[in-house]
């Protein structure tokens, strides 16, 4: 029933936050950002919140997740390419 859509609906949210999470990760070393660096670049609040989005742990408004994209020289749509 609904309870159990919900359940799936937010397992998968957090396996797209955990691919997410990874293509931000390996796209930041490949330009050798540290996180204190991408965080500084998206303007997020600090060098933790890149940490919990790249581990998948918070998810990302379509905002945030345009400005991690342009600090890391991308589109939103090449951010979640093959997602």
């Amino acid at each position: 029933g609904h309870v159990s859509g919900l359940m799936k609906r937010r397992a998968s949210n957090h396996r797209l936050g955990r691919r997410l999470g990874r293509r931000i990760r390996l796209r930041r070393k490949e330009l050798r950002l540290t996180q204190r660096g991408l965080a500084r670049g998206a303007n997020l609040s600090s060098q933790r919140q890149a940490w919990t989005i790249e581990h998948g742990l918070t998810g990302v408004t379509i905002k945030t997740a345009q400005r991690i994209a342009h600090a890391l020289g991308w589109s939103l749509s090449q951010l979640f390419d093959g997602l």
